[in-house]
C-alpha cells in the first residue's frame, strides 16, 4: 500500500513537472514569437529607416545641386549686376557729356545770333556809309560839273576880253587918245577875266581831287558793304548750323536719357534677381 501510494504520488510529481514544462514550453513559444515579431519589426524598421536615409540622401543631393545651381547662378548674377553697374556709370556719364555738349551747343548758338546781330548792324551801317558815299559822290560830281562849266564860262569871257582888247590895240592906230582910254579899261576886264578863269581852275581841281578821294570812299564803301554782306551769309550759315547742332544734342539727351533710364531698369532687376538667389540659398542652408 505504501508502495503505491509512493508510484501514485511520483506519478503526480511527474505530471506536475510535465505541466511546468508545459507552461515553460508556452512561455518560451511566446518569448520566441514575441522575439520572432519584434525582430520582424526591427527588420521593416530597418528597412524603413534605410529606405528613409535613401530619401534624405536623394533629397540631400537634390539640396546640394540646387545650391551649386544657385551659387552659380548667383555668382553670374553677382557679376552681370557688376557689369550693369559699370554701364550704369558709364551711361551717366556719357548723359552728363551729353548735357554739357547741349549747354555748349546753346551757349554757341546764343552768341552766334548775337554775332549774327552785329553783323545786320554791321552791315546797316556800311549800307548807310555807302548811301552817304555815293550821295556824297554824286554831290561833288554835280559841283565838279558845274565848275566846269563856271570854268568854261570864265575862258569864253577871258577870250573875248582878250579879243576885244586886241581890236582897241588895232583901234589906236587911228584914234589913240581915245584907244589908250579903252585899252586900259579892256586891260583891266582882261586881267579880271585872268583872274576868274584861275580861280576857277583851282577850285576845279581842288574839287576834282575830292572827287577822286570821294570817288575812293565809295568804292571803299561799297567793298565794306559787299564783304559785310558776305561777312554775314556766313554767319547766317553758322546760325542754321548752330541750330542744328543744338537740335542733334538735346536728341543726343533724350537718348542717353532713356538708355540710362532703361539701364536703370536692368540694373534694379539684376540686383532683385540676385536678393531672391541670395534669399533661395539662405532657405537651403
Amino acid at each position: 500500500m505504501n508502495i503505491s501510494f509512493f508510484f501514485r504520488q511520483k506519478f503526480s510529481q511527474k505530471e506536475q513537472e510535465c505541466v511546468q514544462l508545459n507552461i515553460q514550453e508556452d512561455q518560451i513559444n511566446q518569448q520566441l514569437q514575441s522575439q520572432t515579431q519584434e525582430y520582424d519589426n526591427a527588420e521593416r524598421t530597418m528597412q524603413d529607416k534605410t529606405k528613409q536615409i535613401e530619401q534624405l540622401e536623394a533629397v540631400l543631393k537634390a539640396m546640394e545641386e540646387q545650391l551649386h545651381r544657385i551659387e552659380t547662378d548667383l555668382k553670374k548674377s553677382n557679376q552681370d549686376l557688376e557689369n550693369e553697374k559699370r554701364l550704369f556709370q558709364r551711361l551717366t556719364s556719357e548723359l552728363k557729356t551729353a548735357e554739357r555738349n547741349e549747354r555748349k551747343a546753346a551757349t554757341e548758338l546764343r552768341n552766334q545770333e548775337q554775332k549774327l546781330v552785329r553783323e545786320e548792324q554791321n552791315l546797316q551801317r556800311c549800307r548807310e556809309k555807302e548811301q552817304a558815299a555815293s550821295r556824297r559822290r554824286q554831290e561833288t560830281e554835280h559841283e565838279v560839273e558845274m565848275m566846269e562849266t563856271d570854268l568854261e564860262i570864265a575862258t569864253a569871257a577871258l577870250l573875248i576880253a582878250d579879243l576885244a582888247l586886241t581890236a582897241l590895240i588895232a583901234l589906236t592906230i587911228v584914234n589913240p587918245l581915245a584907244g589908250m582910254f579903252c585899252i586900259a579899261i579892256k586891260q583891266a576886264a582882261v586881267t579880271a577875266a585872268q583872274h576868274a578863269v584861275g580861280k576857277a581852275e583851282q577850285k576845279l581841281g581842288e574839287k576834282k581831287a575830292l572827287l577822286v578821294k570821294r570817288v575812293s570812299d565809295h568804292e571803299t564803301a561799297q567793298a565794306n558793304r559787299k564783304k559785310s554782306e558776305e561777312i554775314l551769309n556766313v554767319n547766317r550759315i553758322n546760325l542754321d548750323t548752330r541750330k542744328s547742332d543744338l537740335t542733334n544734342r538735346k536728341q543726343d539727351v533724350v537718348t542717353e536719357k532713356d538708355k540710362l533710364s532703361q539701364q536703370k531698369t536692368v540694373v534694379e532687376n539684376v540686383t532683385q534677381q540676385s536678393k531672391g538667389l541670395r534669399n533661395e540659398r539662405g532657405k537651403i542652408q
